[in-house]
């Protein structure tokens, strides 16, 4: 029976079968048996048991097996250890000659995990595409917004012994999956900074909702209200040219800048014009209108930087976006990833099928 069919069962037996609360064991076996299609042990069923008893919802339980490497085809090896962390692997589809990756999460991540538990550990594969062929052995490399690492890592594999990356996350949880990540993989040429990437070095505060961690953003204004779940802190910022003038970038080119800092990538880009003078790097940059719109900017403004750097802005589709993208007026520009420059990126993202679906772009030197 397809894993989709089973787990309706699963739904199905719950609401039929008159199982409650008080009987967790049976909730147990039912889901097991619908969803993973075996019995569970003695000891998963004493522990998901023992979980349900303090609280856990039903739906929780259901979602955490639904997202197991497991039922995902992958072969857990203890499915009692799911209320805590997992560890996948990337690129299963299309690996790194060399370079097995693995990368871990809470199972409490609702965003990236299932995600890479549904892609063959691949989160944002246009993006994926562009880092692998815009960074290479010995290069330095900047994750800026580097969340729970899975850039960093592939950053790292790419960039090799000789090379090095630096990746900035100014919120705590994300920040500790990252590092976590980076020795997970080995790379002891990776450095995680606590910071928030900015036009200089300054103080600002960081608003994260904890159980979203790819929300962190900056905020101008603290008078401004939190959102829900939001919590607000003070963080250090930086800018790239403060870290080159620290000498993080010594010893070799910088090839590629990866810039998702929800709403901040104008000021990024306007504090890395002595990096671009030395180094002339690939950048990839989010644009996400909304964010952008609660820091009183827009994508004009990330275009006037990207224009003041001596760059042009290439299109970067996600999937689901190149069927709009190849309609674009524009020429291809970059023939090995098949990009299309754009003269009016304000005109583009104005023109995008969904106002709040964020456009990714890779800016190069003119």
């Amino acid at each position: 029976m397809p894993r989709r069919a089973l787990a309706s069962a699963a739904d199905w037996i719950a609401r039929r079968s008159g199982m409650t609360s008080r009987d967790e064991r049976r909730l147990v076996r039912a889901a097991y048996a619908a969803i993973l299609n075996r019995d569970p042990t003695g000891d998963e069923v004493a522990h998901w048991a023992g979980r349900l008893r303090e609280g856990m919802p039903w739906a929780r339980f259901l979602t955490l097996l639904r997202n197991s490497p497991e039922a995902a085809g992958a072969g857990a090896s203890a499915l009692s250890r799911l209320d805590g962390v997992i560890e996948v692997s990337l690129l299963v589809d299309d690996p790194l000659p060399g370079h097995p990756l693995r990368f871990s999460a809470s199972t409490a991540d609702t965003v990236l995990l299932p995600s890479l538990l549904d892609t063959g550990g691949a989160w944002e594969p246009h993006i994926t595409r562009a880092v692998r062929a815009l960074c290479g052995p010995g290069d330095r490399a900047v994750d800026a917004g580097a969340n729970s690492g899975y850039f960093t890592v592939l950053m790292g594999a790419l960039t090799g012994d000789g090379g090095c990356v630096v990746a900035l996350e100014p919120a705590d949880e994300p920040r500790r999956w990252c590092e976590r990540n980076a020795r997970l993989n080995g790379h002891d040429r990776t450095t995680v900074l606590p910071l928030a990437l900015w036009s200089e070095p300054t103080t600002l505060q960081v608003r994260a909702v904890p159980w979203a961690t790819t929300a962190a953003h900056v905020v101008t204004d603290p008078r401004v209200p939190l959102g829900e779940g939001e919590v607000a802190t003070d963080v250090p910022c930086t800018s790239l040219d403060a870290l080159q003038a620290d000498g993080a970038f010594d010893g070799g080119r910088l090839s590629l800048v990866k810039l998702v800092v929800q709403g901040s990538e104008p000021q990024a880009l306007r504090g890395m014009r002595n990096v671009v003078t030395r180094h002339q790097p690939a950048i990839i940059c989010h644009v996400n209108a909304v964010c952008l719109q609660a820091l009183g900017q827009g994508p004009a403004d990330v275009a006037r930087e990207i224009d003041a750097l001596g760059y042009r802005a290439l299109m970067l589709p996600k999937d689901h976006q190149r069927a709009w993208a190849a309609a674009l007026p524009a020429a291809t520009a970059h023939p090995q990833l098949g990009l299309r420059e754009v003269t009016d990126l304000p005109a583009v993202i104005a023109a995008s099928p969904a106002a709040d679906d964020p456009v990714d772009i890779v800016a190069l030197p003119r």
